[in-house]
């Protein structure tokens, strides 16, 4: 997903279902974008199954979740072939982190272990 039809996304997970007169301001006072702009935005979230319009009114069909996990997975086989080790190495390699936010991640990798691998 593009980073203007993400953008475009949130605002309609937030406001779900939200009318099209509202996108087209959203688009405006936020990026500048003109109709057309966010019309073809739009219609490109509609090819990819991410939202449904109906007369003037925009539904979400995915969950910001979902489309965060995908987008995460993504992000993580291409830039790191896969690999969550390689990932944390390189987010930790530039700061350091609390003791807290470290037993979070501990309990979140805990939480997470396949012992069936």
């Amino acid at each position: 997903m593009s980073e203007s039809e993400f953008s475009l996304m949130d605002y309609i997970w937030d406001n779900n279902p939200v009318d099209t007169a509202a996108l087209v301001k959203f688009g405006e006072e936020t990026f500048s974008w003109n109709k057309s702009t966010t019309y073809t935005i739009l219609k490109r979230l509609e090819n990819k199954g991410f939202t449904k319009k109906e007369r003037s009114i925009v539904y979400a069909l995915v969950e910001r979740e979902q489309v965060i996990d995908y987008e995460t997975d993504k992000f993580v086989e291409r830039t790191f072939k896969g690999s969550f080790p390689s990932l944390d190495s390189a987010f930790l390699g530039r700061s350091k982190i609390s003791r807290e936010e470290a037993e979070q991640l501990i309990n979140i990798i805990n939480s997470n272990i396949d012992d069936e691998v």
